[in-house]
């Protein structure tokens, strides 16, 4: 009814869930790679946010931390820029 997508995002340490969010996206976006877009940047904020928590509380976080999508135009672009 309001147009807007919701976004769901679950965050695994090994293979526990230790982080999910599922809320509706404030604005309404004019298409579906738009609103792919703006999930996948609260998932990498969300991301970065746990890396740090685990720095803070002494883990060492070595290599870079996978994020997966379903949506491979938008992966592409926010790995390649130049695409």
């Amino acid at each position: 009814m309001s147009r807007s997508s919701i976004t769901g995002i679950i965050i695994f340490l090994d293979r526990t869930p230790v982080f999910a969010l599922a809320r509706r996206l404030g604005t309404i976006a004019t298409s579906t790679y738009s609103a792919e877009f703006m999930a996948m940047k609260t998932a990498v904020e969300e991301v970065m946010s746990v890396g740090y928590m685990l720095t803070c509380l002494g883990v060492k976080v070595t290599r870079p931390i996978p994020i997966l999508g379903d949506n491979r135009s938008v992966i592409m672009n926010a790995t390649i820029p130049a695409s």
